[in-house]
Order: structure tokens, then C-alpha cells, then sequence
């Protein structure tokens, strides 16, 4: 009886992995049509001021990084991290924010491995780590062109923990972190059960690309946490988490968590009741006010301290 039990459940979770497989497959099938055709679109619409709108890449031995800016250098750079799967397009009502173009250089990159970014030599499973090795040079580049205010780095789900990482492995070019429903807590972070089942074949097999890469980020992605839980307390710049109450992918208790490694006079959370885990798109009025926030905190030194600018390694862009 119990083995009767035992393998229906075992039957009845393949069915509804199979069946989300499906849904999400024709649900990233049509928002990947044409995404960076649709956001330059609503750019052109929505656009307003003389900041100009560039495509460029930024070119490493280890990486292609392609990425949207709005505005000049030579002032704050804002940096956008989409989540999993996602792209630079995740963003786009943000760079037509006239408030946050007054205020910074807006650049929205597609991570490593997504949209038109590229690895020279992808790993099975793609560790925050990596990444911050990966995109490290850029914003060492855009750090040297702030005219000393550095960058705050925004993220949106495991954007959010890719941009904590970042935080903590080049404090000397980042100086705010905004985190948007983001996972950091490593109990909170590790994989469910359909992440390991997509792991294994045939579902592995079967699953959408899109969804398979962001699996290989999911599955690493409680140890990486671990591995950052001591570093939180070593961060000294100002830390803003936006976070719905109403979250089903990120649970809302990573809010607690932050309260409990980050230092009080530098953390600001928002909770957003009735709310899920979308807030890039559901509420972009709250993120933008985190985000324009986080840069006045962040002014204070913007100017009173140099940034580290060692010698660049031979990196290129191109438009």
C-alpha cells in the first residue's frame, strides 16, 4: 500500500513538472519573439530629454557582455541585473525614467550566458561567483568613467543575489545596492523539487533552453549563498530591499533575513503588501524611488572619495 502511495505521488509530480515544462516553454516562446525589438520600441515611445539610448558590447577574453545604456559616463552609474531566465528588456521602464535619468548613467546588461551576452567557456552549473568574475571588468570600466561616484547596482530575483555578490567582491567601485525580490537567505535558496527533477534526464531533455540555463544558476545556488553569509557584514554602503508580501518564487522572509545581516543605519526595506515577486513591472514606481533613494544616500561620498581606477585590462566596446 505504501508503494502504491509512494509511486503515485512519484507519478503525479512528473505529470505536473511535465505540464509546467509545457506552460513555461510556450510562456518564454512568446515573450522571446522579439523582446529587444518590442523594448527599443517602447524606448522610442517613452523616451524623453536628449540622454542618448546606445546598444554597445563590452568584450573580455573570458566574456561578451551586451548591453543598453541611456545617458553619458562621467556621472552615478546605475547598473541593471535581470533574474532567471531574463534580459537587458526586463528594464526597460526604468531607463525611460526621466528622474532616474536626471540623476545617473543607466545601464541595463544582459548577464552572461543570456540575450546577446556570451561565455568563452560555459561551466555545467553557473555560480554567482562566476559571474562576478565574469562581469567584474565592466564594472571596473564604468567605475573609472564615473568621475569618482561609482556604480549602484540594481537586481531583480537571482539578479538581486548576483548584485549582492558583486557588491561584496568590488566594494571598491560599488557604492549602493538595490535588491528587488531577490534571494539571499541560503536556507530560503535551495532548490525545490522540480529544479531537481529538471536536472535529470529526460526532463532535462525536455525542458526549454531558457529554462534549462536557468536551471544551471538555481541548482548552485544555496551553496553560493552560504558561501556570501559571512561577507554581509563587511559591506558598508547603503543596502535597499524591495520586497512583496505576497512573493510564491521568493519567499518574503529574505526581507528578514537582510534585517539581520546588514548593518540597521545602512539597510532600507520596503514591503509591499498584496504583492508577488513581478515588482520590476507591477510596481516600478516603488523600485524607482529604492533606486533614487540609494543614489542620494550613496551621493554623500560621491565626490569626497577617489575611485580605485588600477591599470584596465584590455577590454573592448563596441556599439
Amino acid at each position: 500500500m505504501l508503494r502504491r502511495r509512494a509511486l503515485a505521488v512519484f507519478s503525479s509530480r512528473w505529470r505536473v513538472a511535465l505540464q509546467l515544462l509545457f506552460f513555461a516553454g510556450c510562456a518564454v516562446v512568446s515573450v522571446e519573439q522579439n523582446p529587444g525589438n518590442q523594448a527599443d520600441a517602447y524606448l522610442a515611445a517613452h523616451h524623453r530629454g536628449e540622454a542618448r539610448v546606445r546598444h554597445q558590447q563590452f568584450r573580455s577574453e573570458a566574456a561578451t557582455l551586451a548591453y543598453v545604456s541611456v545617458g553619458e559616463a562621467g556621472r552615478p552609474v546605475v547598473v541593471f541585473v535581470h533574474g532567471t531566465p531574463g534580459r537587458w528588456s526586463d528594464f526597460v521602464h526604468f531607463l525611460a525614467e526621466p528622474q532616474l535619468q536626471q540623476q545617473a548613467y543607466l545601464v541595463s546588461l544582459d548577464r552572461p550566458g543570456w540575450g546577446g551576452s556570451s561565455m568563452a567557456q560555459p561551466p555545467r552549473y553557473v555560480t554567482l561567483q562566476h559571474q562576478s568574475q565574469l562581469v567584474g571588468p565592466f564594472l571596473q570600466t564604468l567605475a573609472a568613467q564615473s568621475n569618482g561616484c561609482g556604480i549602484v547596482v540594481v537586481g531583480h530575483s537571482l539578479g538581486g543575489s548576483l548584485v549582492a555578490r558583486l557588491a561584496m567582491d568590488y566594494p571598491q567601485w560599488v557604492r549602493g545596492l538595490v535588491i528587488v525580490a531577490g534571494s539571499i537567505d541560503p536556507e530560503l535558496g535551495r532548490p525545490r523539487w522540480y529544479n531537481t527533477l529538471a536536472s535529470v534526464p529526460p526532463v532535462r531533455w525536455l525542458t526549454p533552453k531558457p529554462l534549462r540555463m536557468a536551471n544551471t544558476e538555481i541548482m548552485p545556488l544555496h551553496d553560493d549563498l552560504l558561501g556570501m553569509a559571512p561577507l554581509w557584514a563587511d559591506l558598508d554602503i547603503p543596502v535597499s530591499v524591495v520586497q512583496g508580501l505576497d512573493d510564491r518564487l521568493v519567499s518574503p522572509r529574505n526581507a528578514q533575513y537582510a534585517r539581520k545581516v546588514v548593518a540597521g543605519a545602512q539597510l532600507s526595506v520596503v514591503e509591499v503588501p498584496e504583492q508577488g515577486h513581478f515588482l520590476i513591472w507591477d510596481q516600478p514606481d516603488r523600485v524607482s524611488a529604492a533606486i533614487s533613494e540609494t543614489l542620494a544616500r550613496a551621493d554623500s561620498s560621491c565626490h569626497a572619495t577617489a575611485i580605485a581606477q588600477p591599470s584596465l585590462p584590455q577590454n573592448e566596446f563596441a556599439e
